[in-house]
């Protein structure tokens, strides 16, 4: 009888442990069962979009919702320095973490997070914008809303960053007016901004590529970069600044262009040797007869250095070209700039920005004396816009100005 209790109470102590064992390895099974099912419901039941610091639209978002619900009571801030609207105090926008919006009578809950560093900071924030649904309409009009530009009266400046455009400020918007150029020339440029903006059909049914390229040449202190400025605020486009020593950035830099309300500015484009033009034959032996034959240590071709030219012309106008791109290249020496890069189709409209003349110093006066001199006056060679500015940043008058250039 003894034996028989002791083996049923190893029995029942055998099943308790399989039994607990076996609850646990359930257990530890189905631990994340609620949360799987959560997840699963949330993707059958919502759609959402995402969004990184690696696309405009992000900083666009940003700048929209700090825009349209700026009376808006948010539980967590963000405070953007003033890079957008007027407040020299800086505009507030949404935190991180989550946040409810209404749009069109759809709520949507928007999250913004900050990512675990990883060296770079492409991708560094994300939003994510999630929606119940799996319509995606709404989403297409919200995401055409935030992209079209807000009312505003100054120009973002973007540069490239890595592999990505950052937002680096704003100017103020410049007129046209404000500008001291030739009048014909002026009109020149209009017309070739008016007839590209407003003609894109035109462009897409000829199978000619929609790009707009512009080169501003002429000594420094001419006004190249205000031309700039005018022409981004006569458009209300943005500008996204890529240096000449960037240039082997390019492909990032149109890969990540906007295709809309956008100006790929690269200034004194000729600082970069690549965009150099090309030895001839009879160049190259004239360097032979002067350095000798080369080498294996200095051999020719490392002497005239040339990176990457080709790459250069195909970005710019070739089977990686951007649909919508206006590109605006300056340069103080246009003779050293290779005919390639600057022939009709890649440039397609070269304007010379020189030195003061009569008709441009009459624009001068005018805008800043609100006159200007009936009699005729002696302008001199090589006089600049910018050295008359200095001028009147000195305190000078007009006749003060004249006779200072006499």
């Amino acid at each position: 009888m003894t034996e028989i209790i002791q083996t049923l109470d190893l029995n029942t102590l055998l099943i308790a442990s399989v039994s607990l064992a076996a609850a646990g390895i359930i257990g530890f099974w189905f631990k994340d069962f609620p949360k799987w099912v959560f997840r699963q419901l949330k993707r059958q039941l919502t759609t959402s979009v995402y969004l990184t610091t690696a696309n405009i639209s992000f900083f666009t978002l940003l700048e929209w919702i700090a825009h349209t619900y700026k009376d808006r009571n948010f539980r967590d801030y963000k405070l953007s320095n003033g890079r957008w609207g007027h407040d020299d105090d800086g505009v507030f926008t949404i935190g991180y973490g989550g946040h409810f919006i209404r749009y069109q009578h759809h709520f949507f809950y928007i999250s913004l997070e900050e990512k675990e560093s990883q060296g770079v900071e492409r991708d560094k924030e994300v939003i994510t914008i999630r929606k119940l649904g799996r319509n995606r309409k709404i989403f297409d009009e919200f995401v055409k809303e935030i992209t079209t530009p807000l009312p505003r009266d100054t120009v973002e400046i973007y540069q490239l960053h890595s592999n990505y455009w950052s937002p680096r400020g704003e100017l103020p918007q410049r007129s046209m007016d404000s500008v001291f150029i030739e009048k014909f020339k002026k009109n020149e440029l209009l017309q070739a901004l008016n007839n590209f903006v407003n003609n894109e059909e035109w462009y897409l049914q000829h199978g000619i590529p929609y790009q707009l390229g512009i080169l501003l040449y002429g000594v420094p202190g001419s006004g190249k970069s205000s031309l700039i400025k005018a022409i981004a605020s006569y458009l209300k486009y943005d500008i996204y600044y890529l240096s000449a020593s960037q240039l082997y950035k390019l492909e990032d830099g149109l890969d990540s262009l906007p295709e809309k309300n956008s100006i790929l500015v690269i200034e004194d484009i000729d600082c970069e040797p690549a965009t150099h033009q090309r030895f001839s034959p009879k160049d190259r032996e004239e360097i032979v007869s002067v350095t000798g034959p080369p080498d294996k240590i200095n051999s020719l071709d490392r002497f005239m250095t040339i990176t990457n030219l080709a790459d250069i012309l195909n970005l710019v106008d070739g089977l990686c070209s951007t649909h919508g791109r206006i590109m605006i290249i300056t340069t103080n020496y246009i003779e050293k700039l290779d005919p390639a890069l600057i022939r009709p189709g890649r440039i397609d409209l070269k304007l010379e920005v020189g030195y003061v003349n009569r008709e441009i110093f009459d624009q001068f006066s005018m805008s800043f004396f609100g006159r200007y001199l009936v009699e005729s006056i002696y302008i001199p060679d090589k006089l600049t816009c910018a050295e008359l500015q200095d001028m009147v940043l000195q305190g000078m008058e007009l006749e003060d100005v004249v006779r200072c250039i006499l």
